[in-house]
């Protein structure tokens, strides 16, 4: 269950146009040179948070808040159906057992997705 916002963090940087919304140019400054992969763009946004324009520290925020969501809503599915799944492993066994995922997980889900597509 600790690493399931982690393993969302994960899945959403698969996706950075979506996730990053108004940050996304700030992002690309930022951490142009690094690779994708291993946490590297996650820390180099903690790293440089304080240098994001406002829109961007709000977009964040908001997505933080609903990370925190997600883990609250799909901690049971995450201990029954991935016990001692992380990060990249844990994501791609909730996918896997999508069908098996409880109302509530899968309406987090489906709103994050959501989110990530209004920027």
């Amino acid at each position: 269950m600790k690493f399931l916002v982690a393993g969302f963090c994960v899945w959403l940087m698969a996706f950075p146009a979506m996730a990053f919304g108004p940050c996304r140019e700030q992002v690309k400054e930022f951490c142009k040179d690094l690779k994708p992969g291993e946490g590297r763009i996650q820390k180099c946004i903690e790293e440089n948070a304080d240098k994001f324009t406002g829109e961007c520290k709000d977009h964040l925020t908001k997505m933080k808040e609903h990370l925190k969501e997600v883990k609250e809503e799909c901690a049971e599915d995450s201990d029954s159906l991935c016990a001692g799944k992380e990060k990249k492993e844990l994501m791609h066994c909730l996918r896997e057992n999508k069908e098996k995922l409880s109302t509530e997980c899968k309406a987090s889900i489906k709103d994050l997705k959501k989110m990530r597509k209004k920027h």
